[in-house]
């Protein structure tokens, strides 16, 4: 991977905090804290829409199922959906009572998740933007939610340490998963619907059963508080953004890292795999976008990544960036 592989998308004028792709990995769409977000052309690095309207940071954003639609989330305590086509804002959601964090779709394109300060996961009519259930068992604050794959559950990450699997449908929570040390920042499906991938401050990448809870695998490599995390669309390999300032794949099977994506000035706020599993997109605070080549088996690429572009950044360099 040689550093003019990589596309970068820039523009912003404060830390990029999300980053998401369609189902047909042309566009992406991104959050910021100048309180918007951008929808961009993920082949050539051009700006096409900014989606106007928050009155706070933009937390999270999110497409839907048939890519129409965009949702945001933000500290103004809304949810907002726009037009993926136009960029025009179509509903305002006065959704939470407190800061929203994260907002998932169902993959069917019936629900929409959101999940905030207020130590609650709502569940939204994707139609009729009406309430339809209120998921309250964390003790502290919500950082993440996310649908499996089938639309039955609901996974949230919480300040509390731990993160919880819910019956979508009835409301009820199924399990409580326990583990890390510190606040779990992120959680993401499998793509199969049978592990559930978290992330937290105690710099950890924790796999677990979706179907008991169980901690099957715990991986370590990061130097500071991991972010976010994902799936590749195979399942074969789960991808971390850390504050360190690195992105790091991994082979969640083998329980190894394969690959460091490190290129950003300051701390990697958010990680999104393309569907078609060629590129993974990171988000950071040094107010930029990198779109990575990482060809669709991360392994093919470890004997040349780690020496360019995909190397970690030095102690020196992290020391100059502001880094921790």
């Amino acid at each position: 991977m040689r550093p003019d592989d990589v596309v970068v998308l820039r523009g912003r004028d404060a830390l990029v905090e999300a980053a998401a792709w369609p189902p047909d990995g042309r566009r992406l769409s991104t959050a910021s804290f100048d309180c918007t977000a951008r929808v961009w052309d993920a082949r050539h690095g051009t700006w096409l829409h900014t989606l106007e309207g928050h009155t706070d940071p933009v937390r999270d954003v999110a497409w839907s199922p048939g890519a129409r639609f965009i949702a945001t989330a933000s500290n103004d305590r809304t949810m907002r959906i726009w037009s993926a086509a136009t960029g025009h804002m179509q509903n305002l959601v006065q959704a939470h009572s407190d800061r929203v964090e994260g907002v998932a779709w169902s993959p069917d394109g019936t629900r929409v998740a959101t999940s905030a300060h207020d130590r609650t996961v709502r569940v939204w009519d994707a139609s009729t933007w009406e309430l339809l259930r209120t998921l309250a068992a964390h003790e502290d604050l919500i950082r993440d939610v996310c649908r499996s794959p089938d639309s039955t559950r609901l996974a949230s990450a919480a300040v509390d340490r731990t993160v919880r699997i819910w019956d979508a449908k009835a409301g009820a929570e199924l399990h409580c998963l326990t583990g890390p040390t510190d606040f779990v920042q992120a959680v993401a499906w499998s793509p199969d619907g049978t592990r559930i991938a978290s992330v937290s401050n105690d710099r950890t990448l924790r796999i677990h059963s979706a179907a008991d809870g169980a901690e099957a695998l715990a991986l370590t490599g990061h130097d500071d508080t991991i972010r976010d995390v994902c799936w590749s669309p195979d399942g074969r390999f789960a991808a971390t953004a850390s504050a360190d300032g690195t992105a790091r794949i991994w082979d969640v099977d083998r329980g190894a890292e394969l690959l460091i994506l490190g290129g950003h000035s300051g701390g990697v706020e958010s990680v999104a795999w393309s569907p078609d599993g060629a590129r993974v997109a990171t988000a950071s605070r040094d107010q930029t976008v990198r779109i990575w080549p990482v060809a669709t088996d991360p392994r093919t690429l470890i004997d040349r990544g780690r020496s360019r572009a995909s190397r970690a950044l030095s102690a020196e360099e992290r020391r100059r960036h502001g880094l921790r």
